[in-house]
């Protein structure tokens, strides 16, 4: 079983799910701050997917290895960021603030871990 891809078409799923929701359950005027946590989900969904199935091709260790820690910063980021948004906006949880941010700034980080990958494996051909 690839758990990338699979975590990656989950994510896509319950991100159209929650986009859906949007439209039907969220105040309009809070719809425009919970529509940027599905946006960060379904892009990341889709990075997360075409990293699993890069799997399937024959990755240098060191290259699948930073890849995992993207999808892993990816993944934190995503709980926290659009998490804490659903949390807030769908059912009314009182959060801690910083969490948001931090899972935003997790993402970025997950984007320097692909960087980094990029960066120190050569690709053939």
């Amino acid at each position: 079983m690839n758990k990338t891809l699979l975590l990656g078409a989950f994510l896509g799923l319950t991100g159209v799910i929650a986009g859906a929701l949007v439209n039907h359950w969220i105040d309009p005027q809070y719809a425009g701050k919970v529509i940027s946590a599905v946006r960060l989900q379904q892009i990341h969904a889709l990075v997360i997917v075409a990293i699993g199935l890069s799997f399937y091709a024959a990755l240098p260790d060191g290259l699948a290895r930073n890849l995992k820690i993207a999808v892993g910063l990816f993944t934190l980021g995503i709980a926290l960021f659009s998490g804490g948004i659903y949390l807030r906006y769908f059912f009314g949880f009182s959060i801690e603030g910083i969490l948001i941010p931090i899972g935003g700034a997790i993402v970025m980080l997950g984007w320097l871990a692909v960087m980094w990958a990029a960066a120190w494996h050569k690709a053939s051909g």
